[in-house]
């Protein structure tokens, strides 16, 4: 598969060849070749985004961070607006431990309605690990009723209970019980 797609690059650059090409590299476990490969053909045709939103998982994925959140910032330049680059740039902050970043790309996540309701979970973590338990069940109350939903009831009560609001608690969990049995 290799070699054919070798040989259909050599006759014309096609961005669907480059992408099977990359994959097959990564499914030979060969991810710093895909990397390399991928940086020289952006190198190449460095406008196109669909070309560097998938360099900049990969270098993710190799846990090159700094290199990643560079393509993605390059990638927000053009999409100021875009909810998935401002997650994975949240996550990339969450990742470096850099809290007070992360909390900026999610801010913007909330106010632009991207992905609100990861952003509120996220957020009501950096609150958590400040220590700011108020602020935390606040953004643990608006994540929404997505995936982070349980996990936001879960924390939301754990951190009533931490409190010695054991009474709280419990009604605040036989609430969401009745509003979504």
């Amino acid at each position: 598969a290799l070699v054919i797609t070798g040989d259909l690059l050599a006759d014309a650059q096609s961005v669907n060849v480059i992408i099977l090409r990359v994959n097959l590299l990564k499914r030979l476990q060969s991810n710093e070749a895909a990397v390399d490969y991928l940086g020289e053909q952006l190198a190449v045709d460095g406008e196109n985004r669909r070309l560097r939103l998938i360099y900049a998982r990969l270098l993710f994925e190799v846990d090159r961070l700094d290199d990643s959140r560079l393509q993605y910032e390059a990638i927000l330049q053009q999409s100021p607006t875009d909810g998935d680059i401002l997650f994975a740039l949240a996550l990339i902050a969450l990742e470096q431990q850099d809290n007070a970043l992360a909390g900026d790309y999610l801010h913007v996540m909330v106010c632009w309605r991207r992905r609100a309701g990861e952003a509120h979970f996220y957020l009501g973590n950096i609150a958590e690990q400040r220590g700011d338990a108020v602020t935390a069940i606040k953004e643990y109350r608006q994540a929404g009723q997505g995936y982070e939903y349980l996990p936001s009831q879960a924390r939301i009560a754990t951190l009533l209970m931490e409190q010695g609001r054991l009474y709280d608690a419990s009604r605040y969990l036989a609430n969401e019980r009745v509003k979504y049995p």
